[in-house]
């Protein structure tokens, strides 16, 4: 995820925007794809802990809001480094920092808000897009599937492929897939809390 901006904001780093947010109440909506998504967890988490006075620009997708955010209907949203990096590369969006615990290998030269002194859970985690199965497929057909994915995840073409995307390819195991998601669940359930977004 890549906090991003219309180059019509004046803001250069995340500190910037949100001293420019504070200074003008009401002026600045963050778009999301959706009501109670991390963009709008953020935009919350932002009014409540920096005093800021924002607004919730909810689209039914990432795509329709990426148009309204490069046509400047929106000044901001926090989005996902696929969608977002095609436009910051070609100086049509210009990004402030990325979510999770290092820098995003697609946007090398974009500092993480941890490294602009923002360490808050909100900042940090990350999320995985996985592949699932109803819950009452037999192991052996899951452990089956998992060889197979993480065999395809490790070939060089689609590696390439998902890195041009902006994504960085995984290919983990089941076990880990589901460690990984015990692990990022209570996170997630808290901020939802914390901020009081719901899906409607």
């Amino acid at each position: 995820m890549v906090m991003v901006v219309n180059p019509a904001v004046p803001a250069k780093n995340f500190k910037e925007l949100v001293e420019a947010v504070r200074k003008e109440p009401g002026k600045y909506a963050m778009g999301s794809w959706g009501p109670g998504v991390q963009p709008h967890q953020l935009q919350v988490f932002m009014d409540k802990t920096y005093g800021t006075s924002t607004l919730h620009a909810a689209y039914k997708g990432e795509s329709p809001m990426a148009v309204d955010l490069l046509s400047g209907v929106i000044p901001m949203t926090l989005g996902s480094a696929a969608t977002m990096r095609p436009y910051i590369a070609a100086g049509r969006l210009r990004a402030l920092a990325v979510a999770g615990p290092t820098r995003a290998k697609s946007l090398p030269d974009v500092p993480t808000f941890a490294e602009q002194g923002y360490k808050d859970q909100i900042y940090t985690i990350t999320g995985s897009i996985s592949l699932m199965a109803p819950a009452k497929t037999p192991d052996d057909i899951i452990e089956r599937l998992g060889r197979e994915v993480v065999a395809v995840i490790k070939q060089p073409g689609v590696r390439k492929r998902i890195e041009e995307l902006g994504l960085e390819p995984v290919g983990n195991t089941p076990a880990e897939a589901t460690a990984a998601y015990k692990a990022f669940l209570p996170v997630a359930l808290q901020l939802a809390k914390d901020t009081g977004v719901t899906l409607d």
